[in-house]
């Protein structure tokens, strides 16, 4: 287990819309920059709460570490058995933290999260919550620890702000979905399962990624007038530059384009190539 040293931020951006207290859906296909922008709403978050933690299944969020908003821990096979009283001291040292599965199965990176919450809950800090791909802690198939599902069902009144970030819906336990009182959303290859989400109050079609044109769009979702499906930007090579989103909280909604985001940290994919900034 190691922790890096901290190197301080300079300043953040302004696309501010995570409050504490709130169940987040963060999702979208492989391929449509949902790392990217998820690295920019933890820098803009990270001043609003004492803490920050970002449990990384695939190591994509280094550079975090390299702008200080984060410090690095590698969570290895054995580090489940830390116990919540050792995760306390961990939490009680830092402003922020990236926890990297580093070779732990499923069922040990869960339990890694249990503890966790149990320190969480016996601190009086505000935590910014981020579970990258959160079906592996709360899948729709099987068993997981007592203290994820509440998580999703309590704590979020607690002064927690909770971003559950995946890919397909059908893999992740409806039980989260439901208590998601906020969504961020991309493309996908099909909407079948966006329903189970009560933010979803307009044509779930503007999702799908291979649509041009949407029939029944509400206005505040149309681009100049015209009802269009959201779009991936994309370079010469196909690689992608930039997307759009639909943010979705107690009745109100943004449809947001990713070129438009600032953020000071790099984006590195699960391979550590960089990815360019589109902007």
């Amino acid at each position: 287990m190691t922790v890096a040293a901290p190197i301080y931020p300079v300043g953040l951006s302004v696309l501010t819309l995570l409050a504490v207290g709130m169940n987040v859906a963060f999702a979208a296909q492989t391929g449509w920059g949902k790392t990217y922008v998820s690295h920019s709403y933890i820098e803009e978050n990270a001043e609003d709460y004492d803490l920050t933690v970002v449990l990384d299944y695939k190591d994509e969020y280094s550079g975090l570490v390299e702008t200080g908003h984060l410090k690095r821990m590698t969570a290895p096979s054995g580090s489940e058995n830390i116990t919540p009283e050792q995760w306390q001291g961990i939490v009680e040292s830092v402003n922020g933290l990236q926890v990297v599965r580093a070779g732990l199965k499923d069922g040990q990176w869960q339990e890694l999260l249990a503890n966790l919450i149990l320190a969480l809950e016996a601190t009086d800090l505000s935590v910014f919550l981020v579970l990258d791909e959160a079906h592996r802690f709360a899948p729709q198939r099987g068993s997981y620890p007592e203290e994820i599902s509440t998580l999703a069902t309590t704590y979020h009144g607690d002064g927690f702000g909770v971003v559950w970030m995946f890919q397909r819906f059908a893999k992740i336990d409806k039980t989260v979905l439901s208590c998601c009182t906020a969504s961020m959303l991309g493309g996908f290859g099909t909407t079948n399962d966006i329903g189970q989400l009560d933010t979803i109050e307009y044509n779930a079609d503007v999702h799908l990624k291979d649509k041009a044109g949407v029939s029944h769009l509400s206005e505040d979702l149309c681009v100049d007038g015209e009802p269009l499906a959201l779009q991936r930007f994309t370079d010469n090579e196909g690689h992608t530059t930039g997307s759009e989103w639909i943010y979705s909280e107690g009745g109100e909604r943004r449809r947001l384009d990713s070129r438009e985001f600032e953020m000071e940290s790099e984006h590195y994919g699960s391979n550590r190539k960089r990815i360019q900034h589109p902007f």
